[in-house]
């Protein structure tokens, strides 16, 4: 007699398929989010290095030009304060996404602004910008795709 055989022939079924597949695809979601807001934290973190180094390159062309007037990026590289391939036309070069950085005289002779235009930050990004330089910052004000800080 012939032995009746209760063994598959081999493989998986679709059902197994399918939740091998599923599980993927959620392990797969949250590492995405995770890697987007670890991206997202470097790139402010990257904004902030940028302020501190216009604002450092800024003091410098204070001390050369006795005052803020005519302070641009192109200024700072023609006074050989930020490398020339620093600036792209007027704003600084930056490898942030949807954001551009520019820098001019204040009001007074002895202040600047640093102006930041961007699509990519929120309100909530600038306004922990914000927090970080308050202690140096005259005044510092957020709005929609803006953040202007004054020194």
């Amino acid at each position: 007699m012939d032995k009746v055989r209760h063994a598959r022939d081999g493989g998986f079924t679709m059902m197994e398929l399918t939740v091998v597949l599923f599980v993927m695809a959620l392990v797969t979601s949250a590492s995405l989010i995770g890697y987007r807001s670890y991206i997202h934290g470097a790139n402010i973190s990257a904004l902030s290095q940028v302020i501190r180094n216009v604002r450092t390159a800024s003091h410098q062309y204070i001390q050369i030009n006795s005052s803020y007037s005519g302070l641009s990026c192109p200024a700072l590289s023609a006074s050989g304060i930020w490398p020339p391939s620093g600036c792209n036309g007027p704003s600084f070069s930056l490898s942030i996404p949807q954001t551009s950085v520019s820098v001019a005289a204040g009001a007074t002779p002895y202040q600047f602004s640093i102006v930041i235009l961007s699509s990519y930050f929120t309100d909530t990004d600038f306004e922990a910008i914000c927090n970080q330089f308050q202690a140096q910052a005259t005044q510092c004000s957020p709005s929609s795709g803006t953040l202007t800080l004054v020194f």
